[in-house]
């Protein structure tokens, strides 16, 4: 699903400081428009990681919800709950609109390649059981 990847996790936390301080200061919001590969190099990516690809930057505002669509998806996956919620958060990525909260039983539920219920039930208990196992 990535389009690059960035291994270093101080490079990903200086994106976030530029992509934040883009969306707080108009003259870094601007610059960041005008010139995003730079930008993001500024902050320390590789811009031999982008492949030469151009980067286009869209913006959010009251009236208008950008919607990310990844140039190709893991196929064999399309059964594993997390990888769908994964999908649904990165196209939904970090948009204005708060994202829905959805409980296990439902998210397993759209994902299942059955309707049977007791399927559904026991994916859901057993999920509940591992993240109270993972909490304790």
């Amino acid at each position: 699903m990535a389009r690059f990847t960035v291994k270093d996790r101080q490079i990903v936390r200086q994106l976030g400081a530029a992509l934040a301080a883009a969306i707080v200061d108009p003259k870094a919001r601007a610059a960041f428009r005008s010139d995003p590969i730079e930008a993001l190099t500024a902050a320390g990516l590789d811009a031999e990681s982008l492949g030469g690809r151009r980067v286009v930057v869209h913006e959010d505002d009251a009236t208008t919800l950008n919607i990310m669509m990844p140039a190709e998806i893991d196929q064999t996956r399309l059964a594993d709950p997390h990888y769908l919620e994964e999908l649904g958060r990165s196209m939904l990525g970090a948009c204005k609109m708060p994202l829905p909260q959805v409980d296990s039983a439902t998210s397993l539920k759209l994902a299942s390649k059955t309707d049977d219920p007791a399927t559904v039930r026991t994916e859901a208990t057993r999920r509940a059981s591992t993240a109270r196992r993972a909490r304790a």
